[in-house]
């Protein structure tokens, strides 16, 4: 079993099947328990894929210790986003690396991949970044969690890119909780330590930190994390839908109304410039 391709990012389509064919309607959702949209998110080889593939229980999103892979480690292998649907009605949402040396590579070299995201901008690094804040600002707004990986404590840069994307999200909208996950905790006061920095930084009255984790988190913990049950379903916003065949179409219409026809990403654009 492979994953599905739900944005593919060289066309910037967003592919309704064969995820529609995946997905519950309402009537099928009816005593299901419900489901969770659940994201990944980080730099380039942290292990986004390899968390959510711990999640699925199976080797369903491609990374780099597949045996075909080994020998490309510096480039990404993950594009776009691609979508699993666990037993357990975890909808599963992989992204394509943030702000990614690779991706920057490929775009100086074929111009593939991003050369849409800003159409009245020729700047490579423009470009990747404007992708991948848009690909942020669409997982922030469609998940219910959103797992940020990181590989060490903490990259700032890419704090300042969540924080850009809470912005252009907005409070209309509602969005993801963050769960962090870092290499190894100390100990719980470390956690919460760190956890009061992220509040200070981001603003805690725009988002929710949920949890910090470390990679050696069980399955069984991270699963019970993701429940559902936690989340007010009177208090989803844009995120409310009955079952996962509305949930699908909320997210098309978002990534083509907020993210692909938008005009908010090319005016920020223009003030990096």
């Amino acid at each position: 079993m492979v994953a599905m391709k739900l944005i593919d990012i060289d066309s910037r389509s967003f592919c309704v099947h064969p995820a529609a064919d995946c997905l519950l309607s309402e009537t099928q959702s009816s005593g299901s328990g419900g489901f969770t949209v659940v994201s990944a998110v980080g730099m380039q080889s942290v292990g986004k894929s390899s968390l959510l593939n711990k999640i699925a229980r199976g080797n369903i999103f491609k990374n780099h210790q597949d045996p075909g892979n080994v020998d490309s480690l510096l480039k990404h292998i993950t594009r776009g986003v691609d979508l699993h649907v666990t037993k357990e009605r975890l909808l599963l949402l992989d992204c394509q690396p943030l702000m990614s040396a690779s991706i920057l590579d490929e775009y100086i070299k074929n111009g593939s991949g991003v050369s849409n995201s800003i159409p009245d901008s020729s700047e490579p690094e423009t470009n990747v970044f404007i992708t991948s804040l848009q690909l942020l600002c669409f997982l922030l707004a469609v998940s219910d969690y959103v797992i940020v990986v990181n590989d060490w404590s903490m990259d700032i840069h890419l704090i300042k890119l969540i924080a850009t994307a809470m912005m252009m999200v907005g409070n209309d909208t509602n969005q993801a909780e963050l769960i962090f996950q870092v290499p190894k905790l100390k100990d719980e006061s470390e956690k919460k330590s760190l956890l009061s920095s992220l509040q200070t930084f981001l603003g805690g009255e725009c988002f929710t930190v949920k949890e910090i984790i470390d990679e050696n988190e069980t399955t069984t913990t991270l699963i019970k994390l993701l429940s559902r049950r936690t989340i007010n379903d009177d208090e989803r916003g844009a995120n409310n839908h009955n079952c996962e065949k509305s949930w699908l179409v909320n997210a098309q219409r978002y990534w083509d109304n907020s993210i692909r026809k938008s005009t908010i990403f090319s005016d920020y654009a223009r003030l990096m410039l």
